[in-house]
């Protein structure tokens, strides 16, 4: 039996990572602003100061700005001090960033932060906990491969789908090969496929050659009903 491809993708960039906060304090919001209209001077004296005063959404952003080196020189161990202090009091974004941060390792020098699987874990824990599916798909993917976690594929699987439901892709493509890998299980098989054609029509790679491996395993009928589910998928918010 064919095996199915597993897709390997580079990490998302940071501008991926860093979008605007919907948890922003009102004694965040005007320094926030202030980065938003590009006048990063007062971003960063603002939020400096509500930073200091440990404003969760303030160190937030105070990390995107030393993250990206906007108003300041750029500063990868300085955001993830900034977004752990953020992260040790629920912040969900804070806590992705500062995984994210570890999960691919940045910059070079005193300045950067090295890749360490295993302290990703946990904050991508958190953050999957509060919903993020990029934090979900990402564990996953640790989990399915025991990258800085023990491997498990029953957790990969459960990360997966619940990001998979979510929409995303990357989810999408891991929950239809670990279905897919499972032995003589025709249903498994035709949930795999639901999901590979989904991801094949936003032109994932790999997903089409690995619905070729699957139609030599199935039916007509069981192609026919994960062509229906896929057809009839909607994301669940």
């Amino acid at each position: 039996m064919k095996s199915l491809r597993l897709a390997r993708h580079a990490a998302a960039g940071m501008a991926f990572l860093f979008a605007a906060s919907g948890e922003a304090a009102a004694s965040a919001e005007s320094g926030w602003q202030a980065y938003l209209d590009g006048d990063y001077e007062t971003a960063t004296t603002e939020l400096r100061r509500e930073a200091a005063r440990g404003d969760a959404a303030a160190l937030y952003y105070l990390g995107v700005l030393q993250t990206h080196g906007y108003g300041l020189a750029r500063d990868f161990a300085a955001a993830a001090e900034s977004f752990r202090q953020a992260a040790e009091q629920g912040h969900g974004d804070a806590a992705f960033a500062l995984g994210f941060l570890y999960y691919n390792g940045f910059g070079e020098g005193p300045d950067s932060v090295a890749r360490d699987f295993g302290k990703a874990a946990p904050w991508l824990s958190l953050a999957a906990e509060q919903g993020n599916l990029t934090a979900q798909a990402l564990l996953a993917k640790m989990y399915n491969e025991g990258l800085g976690v023990a491997r498990d594929e029953a957790t990969a699987f459960t990360h997966a789908l619940s990001a998979a439901k979510g929409g995303n892709a990357d989810a999408q493509y891991l929950a239809g090969y670990i279905l897919g890998q499972r032995l003589h299980a025709a249903s498994d098989w035709t949930e795999a496929y639901k999901w590979f054609l989904i991801t094949a029509e936003k032109g994932y790679p790999g997903a089409r050659e690995n619905l070729a491996i699957l139609e030599e395993r199935l039916n007509v009928r069981e192609i026919d009903e994960a062509k229906k589910a896929a057809a009839a998928f909607k994301v669940e918010r």
